[in-house]
């Protein structure tokens, strides 16, 4: 079973941004993980990377095409 804690939504809009950092409480116990999705439009808008307290997620998927690149990145039982 699948259950949602909250949701986060952040952008960085300037031209040029390469990070963007937001806070996010996530629920504790067994079996948990963390999903972001990253939208990126423009030129230079491939994801490098994300990361949770430190810890680097995993890449799932990534697709780059009409101007937009997105990514989905995954961390099982992230430290809380």
């Amino acid at each position: 079973m699948i259950t949602l804690d909250g949701t986060n939504t952040e952008s960085a809009l300037e031209t040029g941004a390469s990070s963007l950092t937001f806070s996010r409480t996530t629920g504790s116990g067994s079996n948990t993980g963390i999903v972001v999705e990253v939208a990126c439009y423009g030129n230079n808008r491939a994801t490098s990377g994300v990361t949770f307290n430190g810890d680097a997620l995993t890449l799932l998927k990534q697709n780059d095409g009409n101007n937009v690149n997105i990514s989905i990145w995954f961390r099982p039982t992230p430290d809380v």
